[in-house]
């Protein structure tokens, strides 16, 4: 999709969920890392879930390969860095549409997740190690991007529930960004942020969404 003379791919991707009769399932093409733990594209609010896309999680190219073994849910991916660049500022609302670039960077990412059951909630932990492109100097925004890769790390905690009209989800992430301001090129900085979010389905007329996001910028600030 995109505006008038423009055109912009965002999640394309092909599927099996028992490949070969192993079990194992598919997931290949452009797609958002991040909808491992909750798609930002099927929630109610207008807000994103704004730490998938500070963290750079979101639009990827690559695969995921997802099996179901006793109680666990267990994926594992690689992506090569080449998805939508999004438009700036980060912390824009969730109408905001992802820009018409795509980044050159061909450096592997990958990624993970484990999830189950523990009582009456689901609960997931996810991990990424990747490379992003460094960050310029911070006082000439909005020309952010620097001229290095750098490493990049994050560790995540996803959670959710319902009782068949409430349904409450959360998400932490810790990240890890690795000699990433080009002013600084020897110091790792780290931060985290996440989210809380309710929807309440009252009938099936009506239904109450609230989500409130939070990131504490730690070294950067």
């Amino acid at each position: 999709h995109g505006g008038n003379g423009t055109a912009v791919v965002e999640d394309a991707w092909v599927s099996h969920d028992d490949l070969f009769g192993s079990g194992v399932g598919l997931q290949l093409g452009q797609f958002q890392v991040s909808d491992l733990m909750f798609p930002r594209e099927t929630r109610l609010t207008a807000q994103d879930y704004l730490v998938y896309r500070m963290a750079g999680i979101t639009y990827e190219r690559g695969a995921i390969l997802s099996r179901d073994l006793g109680p666990l849910e267990v994926s594992v991916g690689a992506a090569n860095g080449n998805g939508i660049d999004e438009s700036y500022p980060a912390n824009s609302a969730g109408y905001k549409r992802p820009g018409v670039h795509f980044d050159n960077n061909n450096k592997k990412s990958l990624f993970g997740r484990i999830g189950g059951n523990i009582g009456p909630a689901r609960v997931g932990l996810f991990g990424l190690t990747g490379k992003q492109q460094s960050g310029g100097d911070p006082l000439s925004y909005p020309t952010l991007d620097g001229t290095r890769l750098t490493n990049k790390r994050v560790l995540g905690v996803d959670f959710s529930g319902d009782d068949g009209k409430l349904y409450w989800y959360g998400q932490i992430l810790w990240n890890r960004w690795d000699n990433f301001l080009d002013n600084a090129p020897t110091t790792d900085r780290k931060w985290m942020g996440g989210f809380l979010g309710i929807d309440y389905v009252m009938s099936n007329r009506m239904t109450y969404s609230l989500l409130y996001n939070r990131a504490l910028a730690k070294d950067f600030n």
